[in-house]
């Protein structure tokens, strides 16, 4: 393989096309993967809602994966390269089940299960519930990106409405039972309300304490915050689509008052960053910070400064006079 010095276009020699036909190929099948790992690793916009959307669009494959590598192959060296097996698709096919198997698992088999040790299979169960709520927690980040909505499976869908609904519903339940504790009246003193009790029930009975129904308006029933849920998700999944590089962050924080339930799950749930990539970044900052030469920092100076350290691009620098 030489380098030629003008167009520093690299031409071969009869003996390395093989060679070269694997190498191109290896690096068409890594170049998507490549930019959807550098976006995903990002910190400073929503990463997450991507996963389960790379997911499948990796299982769909790019436009150019069937497009053939221009190197010519004599008869002799073609038989060595099985050009099905260097397709982009084929090389990501390990890739996509390693993917699979963390973000969007399948039913776990028992009978791979009992072929292996009962440490392995216990860990191998573990895996698989932790792959599930990693799964069922992607599906409502995705969900609530209205750029990756429409990316995901109806079975995702689905599975981001129950979700949310019986978090709404959690979310209800607490918020009721505070206020019941709150509002709970204040020990009274013995009165005869006992003895009159049964007087009275026999009273209402023969109509002469009962109460006539409160009569319903013209709207009918008023609606229940899980109807209101229902009709808020239906809205949201209706409204169009957007462009993928928009910042929606600020799309939600315009739509606070239009999707009032949903608007503070999309906060909750957007924030979550899809790899440990920002953690790690915080690691080497302070590793910067504290150093061999700092050790008697104290927790919470140590603390500010790697904040103000990862935060200076933000902090106003004093103006000299």
């Amino acid at each position: 393989m030489v380098r030629k010095p003008k167009n520093f276009q690299l031409y071969l020699q009869p003996d390395g096309a093989v060679t070269m036909y694997i190498v191109h190929s290896v690096i068409r099948a890594l170049k998507p993967i490549e930019q959807i790992c550098t976006n995903l690793s990002a910190d400073t916009y929503v990463t997450a809602s991507a996963v389960l959307p790379v997911i499948h669009l990796l299982e769909v494959g790019f436009e150019d994966d069937e497009v053939d590598l221009e190197i010519d192959l004599t008869t002799e060296e073609a038989h060595l390269v099985v050009k099905d097996s260097l397709l982009p698709a084929a090389l990501r096919r390990p890739i996509l089940a390693k993917l699979h198997k963390r973000f969007s698992p399948s039913i776990l088999d028992e009978e791979d299960i009992e072929d292996m040790t009962p440490q392995m299979a216990a860990q191998a169960r573990i895996d698989h519930r932790c792959a599930v709520k990693c799964n069922a927690l992607l599906t409502k980040v995705s969900f609530l990106d209205p750029r990756y909505r429409d990316e995901l499976t109806v079975g995702e869908r689905e599975l981001a409405r129950e979700k949310l609904k019986a978090e709404l519903q959690a979310t209800l339940t607490t918020t009721e039972g505070a206020e019941r504790e709150q509002n709970s009246p204040a020990p009274v003193k013995p009165s005869l309300s006992g003895l009159f009790a049964k007087r009275r029930r026999t009273m209402a009975v023969d109509g002469g304490n009962q109460q006539q129904p409160r009569p319903q308006g013209s709207g009918g029933s008023a609606a229940t915050p899980e109807l209101l849920f229902v009709q808020e998700l239906a809205r949201y999944e209706n409204s169009p689509k957007v462009d993928m590089d928009l910042d929606i962050r600020m799309w939600w924080k315009e739509r606070v008052d239009s999707y009032p339930r949903l608007a503070p799950m999309a906060r909750k749930y957007l924030c979550v960053p899809a790899t440990s990539t920002c953690s790690e970044r915080l690691f080497s900052t302070g590793g910067n910070v504290v150093t061999d030469t700092r050790t008697c920092l104290g927790g919470d100076l140590s603390e500010t400064l790697i904040f103000l350290s990862s935060n200076k691009a933000y902090i106003k620098k004093p103006q000299h006079r």
